[in-house]
């Protein structure tokens, strides 16, 4: 559990034999800064992110860099908390191999011309939460980004910009989607899980829903 304020960076990496590899951080509510990767998860850890308070946030200052890296069979569930980078929220390294992020709840965000999420590798899975890139008209940027060694599943959740892919695989099968362009700006329908549609709401967002099945 934070008990304060902290200007650090958590690393959980090469354990020693015998150690504990499941942990959980509990923000509670409190912040946590780093100029560097503010959270550091590789070698096996699985690591559980929760904010029992509401207001704890995981912040890096780093440019160009990431407020959580996971790389090297790293694991990292995030259930709540704010997260935020100039440049990437989340960032699967390419050397990730069999790491993964899941996200059941919480927030992703990065300004215009950053990288929410960054699958380089291994699996990415979101059931809920808000993933945000706040791309202005015209701008740059990505929600998330599927490099040819990543994946990504998508079940639910809050998702505002481009979902793309440089070669990794893509299944959407719930969520809304809101771009800042115009309601076409970034979702593909070859994205859709089998058997899943998407409807245009009255704010222009996407919903995806599942289609009726046949008796």
């Amino acid at each position: 559990i934070i008990h304060a304020d902290a200007n650090e960076s958590m690393t959980f990496n090469s354990p020693a034999e015998g150690a504990i590899l499941e942990i959980t951080i509990d923000l509670n509510g409190f912040t946590v800064t780093s100029a560097e990767s503010t959270l550091w998860v590789s070698d096996g850890y699985i690591v559980t992110v929760e904010d029992s308070v509401g207001t704890g946030k995981i912040i890096s200052t780093n440019a160009g860099g990431e407020a959580i890296a996971i790389t090297r069979n790293g694991h990292v569930i995030l259930e709540s908390g704010y997260i935020y980078n100039d440049f990437c929220a989340v960032w699967l390294y390419n050397a990730t191999e069999n790491g993964t992020f899941v996200m059941n709840g919480g927030t992703l965000e990065v300004p215009n011309g950053g990288q929410a999420l960054s699958v380089g590798a291994g699996k990415a899975t979101i059931n809920g939460g808000k993933i945000l890139c706040n791309k202005v008209p015209n701008g740059g940027g990505w929600n998330t980004l599927v490099y040819a060694n990543g994946a990504l599943e998508i079940t639910g959740g809050e998702f505002l910009g481009t979902i793309g892919t440089n070669g990794g695989p893509i299944s959407i099968s719930g969520g809304t989607f809101s771009y800042p362009d115009d309601p076409n700006d970034g979702f593909r329908n070859e994205h859709l899980a089998v058997g899943y549609s998407t409807k245009v709401n009255a704010d222009g967002s996407i919903t995806v829903y599942a289609l009726p099945t046949s008796l």
